[in-house]
């Protein structure tokens, strides 16, 4: 794959990571399902605490993960997009390693709402605390402007 390489984790676990990201800086990674703790139906490196594997293999699983790579944890997080953004920093690093994230930013147009895995319903709703405000002055400026044309036809 061009812009990847895939690295051994050990046990005949894989991850494909990102070189690119990688040389700025950055570790993407991205695990495949290959060696692993996790009994069927995962039969794999599953990192996922939200798919009803055993939490124990999962935890082993993730801890494969960062001793492969030489690192406390990793971000782990669970989206449905919106349109806000949050910044990550240091303090959300390893945000959704031992659970799912909260509310993070995807990027400049979209948020992420987190949510386990499954079937979900979700209910976003815009409800500004300024539009009561902008309600009532919307209909002053209407019934002004319409005092305004019967004034102005008398």
């Amino acid at each position: 794959m061009n812009g990847f390489e895939r690295r051994a984790l050990g046990g005949g676990g894989h991850a494909l990571v990102s070189l690119s990201l990688e040389r700025a800086g950055f570790l993407a990674a991205f695990a495949e399902r290959t060696g692993g703790s996790s009994a069927a139906p995962f039969h794999s490196l599953n990192v996922s605490f939200s798919v009803g594997d055993d939490p124990d293999a999962v935890a082993a699983n993730r801890r494969r993960v960062i001793q492969a790579f030489d690192m406390a944890s990793f971000a782990v997080p669970g989206l449905v997009h919106g349109t806000t953004i949050l910044p990550v920093g240091p303090a959300r690093a390893g945000d959704g390693f031992r659970g799912p994230a909260d509310l993070l930013r995807a990027n400049v147009a979209f948020q992420a709402v987190a949510v386990p895995g499954g079937h979900h319903v979700i209910d976003l709703r815009y409800r500004p605390a300024t539009l009561p405000w902008g309600l009532v002055l919307t209909g002053l400026a209407v019934a002004a402007s319409c005092f305004v044309l019967w004034a102005a036809r008398r």
